[in-house]
């Protein structure tokens, strides 16, 4: 899911696509654009690491959290004009 937010901003112009670059880079960058989400979008970061590369699992609140952050950050993407710009943070290109 956490990836799905990330493509979504990526095919959105919201932000550079850019392979290689860490959750947290990606959320960064997001949050930048979209400061509003900045710290969901740092713990959202955290939980995909720790899910993918630690010996955590999901809990369904962290899936209803993060289906909700990536349905409210869809339509805030959609009504600002904010998507219209490319930014990029840190990160391989």
């Amino acid at each position: 899911m956490f990836r799905a937010v990330i493509r979504n901003a990526e095919e959105d112009s919201l932000i550079t696509p850019s392979s290689g670059r860490t959750a947290l880079e990606a959320s960064s960058a997001m949050g930048v654009q979209l400061e509003e989400f900045a710290g969901e979008l740092t713990l959202a970061a955290g939980i995909f690491d720790a899910v993918e590369y630690g010996n955590s699992t999901a809990t369904p609140e962290d899936f209803a959290d993060l289906d909700a952050l990536f349905k409210r950050t869809d339509a805030a993407m959609k009504a600002s004009p904010r998507s219209a710009s490319l930014t990029t943070s840190g990160g391989a290109s």
